[in-house]
C-alpha cells in the first residue's frame, strides 16, 4: 500500500510539473490558426524533454518556440524550465528569434552543466503589418527545420541551422524571413516525429513526413496537428519510444 501511494504521489507531481512546462491553453493570434499536440513517453512518473510555447511580445507580435531538451525526467524538466522562462524574460526586451536564442545560449552556459543542452526552433509572427498573410522570422539552433506547407501541397523547409544551445559560446544563429500567405501552414516538430521507429526498426523519416504533410494541405491547424500525431503513433503500432511535440501555425 505504501509503495502504491508513493507511486501515485510521484505520478501526480510529474503531471503537475509537466503542465507547468507547457502553455495552459492555446492563445488567439489574429489571422493565425494554431494546432498543437504533445505526447510524452515513459512511465507515469516521468517528465518529457520536449516543449513548446507561444508568447505575446511587447512589439505586438508573437514568439513561438519548440524544442527538445536532452534526457528525461527531472534533468530534462530542469532544462525545459530554464529554457521556457528565460525565453519569456528575453522577449520582454527583444523578440528577434536569433537574439532570443543567443541570450538563451548564454544563460544555459552559465547555469547548467556541460552535459545539459537542447535544440530549439524560434519563430516570430507579425500578424497585422498591413500586408496579406503573416510576416515570419525563423531561427533554429540544431533543431529540425520548420516546414511550410502551401495550399497546393508543396512542402519547403525554412531557417538556416545554428548549433545546439548550451554547448558552444557562439551558436552561429541567423534569422530567416518569409511571408506565410493565407492557406499556408508552418509546421514545427521535434525529432520524435522523424525518428519514430516501426516495430522492425524503420525510421518514419523526412520523406514520409513530407508525404504526410502534402496530404494535410487545406486542413485547419488543429486537424493538421492531430493527423500528424495519429499517423506517427500508428506507424509505431501505438507504442511511442520518444517524446513528440508538434506546433502548426496556419495563416487564415
Amino acid at each position: 500500500v505504501d509503495n502504491a501511494r508513493l507511486y501515485r504521489d510521484r505520478s501526480e507531481i510529474a503531471r503537475i510539473l509537466q503542465r507547468s512546462l507547457l502553455p495552459p491553453h492555446l492563445p488567439k493570434i489574429p489571422g493565425v490558426e494554431i494546432g498543437a499536440e504533445y505526447l510524452p513517453v515513459g512511465e507515469a512518473n516521468e517528465v518529457g524533454g520536449d516543449f513548446y510555447d507561444l508568447i505575446d511580445t511587447v512589439e505586438d507580435g508573437w514568439v513561438c518556440v519548440i524544442g527538445d531538451a536532452r534526457g528525461k525526467g527531472a534533468e530534462a524538466a530542469a532544462v525545459t524550465a530554464l529554457v521556457r522562462y528565460t525565453i519569456r524574460a528575453i522577449t520582454l526586451k527583444d523578440d528577434r528569434p536569433s537574439e532570443v536564442l543567443t541570450a538563451l545560449n548564454e544563460a544555459m552556459l552559465q547555469q547548467l552543466p556541460e552535459d545539459r543542452f537542447c535544440t530549439v526552433a524560434c519563430v516570430r509572427l507579425e500578424p497585422e503589418d498591413g500586408s496579406p498573410g503573416v510576416g515570419v522570422d525563423v531561427s533554429r539552433a540544431g533543431h529540425p527545420p520548420p516546414l511550410v506547407v502551401s495550399a497546393d501541397g508543396s512542402v519547403e523547409e525554412v531557417g538556416c541551422s545554428g548549433r545546439v544551445l548550451g554547448v558552444f559560446p557562439d551558436a552561429e544563429l541567423q534569422d530567416t524571413p518569409l511571408r506565410l500567405m493565407p492557406g499556408e501552414a508552418l509546421v514545427l516538430y521535434t525529432d520524435g516525429v522523424t525518428e519514430a521507429r516501426s516495430p522492425d526498426g524503420e525510421f518514419f523519416g523526412e520523406d514520409r513526413l513530407r508525404d504526410l504533410l502534402r496530404s494535410c494541405a487545406g486542413c485547419d491547424a488543429g486537424a493538421f496537428a492531430r493527423r500528424i500525431k495519429s499517423v506517427v503513433l500508428k506507424f509505431q503500432e501505438g507504442y511511442a519510444r520518444d517524446d513528440l511535440a508538434l506546433l502548426v501555425l496556419r495563416a487564415t
